[in-house]
């Protein structure tokens, strides 16, 4: 009785490799390009580098309802900034340089879009006040025509997004309103502060306090940073600059301190 011979081994591809696991790993390889070159496809493309005095927004603004009046009297509101592009500018028109110097250097960049662009720019009054549709007529048309002005009632031109929202979003830290002399309802305002103990009394700008708002807070950082940096004022006070330049330094910064002796306390005041 004979044993009958073994079958014969599969057939390989030539150099040793299994077909059937040579075409399983084409296909997978075809399956990873495609998931590849479909991510590709679809990724945002980088923002473009447009100098160091530019800022790309990379993660989009959500605007909120609003209801003004352009300066022909219509209404405008979320939906007149859809489908274009919007160069919105917040001033008023009694500005006597800032306002008037910034809308005349746009004057040349509305002639290079054209008539037929979809961009345009739009001034809008933080003085609705006095900047009425009449007033906002006369200011942007004497600039161009292509000018579109934008004002409104007081308390909708000052309704605002919560200060938690505000300082926590990812384009906060910016100004966005002018307070120098030629502010529309710039008043001085003088506060007394009667002090009881010795410390530090720090005046600061919105590019300190948007990171570290709470007294409290404010009042922790000036302590572990005069412990790593010293107590000389000017030290110090440039080490909370270039703290709040860390956070990301999105605002003006500016810091003022002055050291408030024992000696220096009104009589009676308890001990620190």
């Amino acid at each position: 009785m004979t044993t009958p011979p073994e079958p014969p081994p599969p057939l390989a591809h030539p150099g040793g490799i299994d077909r059937g696991a040579f075409l399983v790993g084409l296909g997978s390889l075809l399956l990873i390009g495609g998931f590849v070159f479909a991510l590709w496809k679809i990724a945002p493309a980088p923002p473009p580098d447009l100098g160091p005095e530019a800022h790309v927004l990379t993660v989009p603004l959500a605007v909120p309802d609003f209801a003004l009046v352009d300066h022909t009297g219509a209404r405008f509101d979320r939906d007149r900034l859809l489908g274009r592009w919007s160069l919105l500018f917040f001033g008023y028109t009694y500005c006597p340089d800032i306002c008037p110097v910034t809308l005349q250097s746009l004057v040349p960049v509305q002639a290079l879009l054209g008539e037929d662009s979809d961009t345009r720019i739009v001034f809008v009054s933080v003085d609705p006040a006095r900047d009425d549709v009449d007033r906002m007529a006369e200011y942007v048309g004497f600039f161009d025509p292509a000018y579109l002005g934008v004002t409104g009632e007081p308390e909708q031109i000052a309704e605002g997004v919560p200060r938690a929202a505000a300082e926590s979003g990812p384009h906060a830290h910016a100004i966005t309103r002018w307070l120098g002399v030629d502010a529309p309802d710039h008043t001085p305002r003088t506060v007394s502060l009667d002090l009881d103990a010795p410390g530090w009394v720090l005046v600061c700008s919105d590019g300190l306090w948007n990171y570290c708002s709470e007294a409290g807070d404010v009042a922790a950082l000036v302590t572990a940073t005069s412990r790593s940096a010293g107590s000389e004022p000017l030290v110090l006070a440039e080490a909370l600059v270039a703290w709040a330049n860390a956070q990301g330094g999105r605002d003006n910064i500016t810091v003022a301190l002055a050291r408030i002796g024992r000696e220096m306390l009104p009589a009676g005041a308890p001990p620190p």
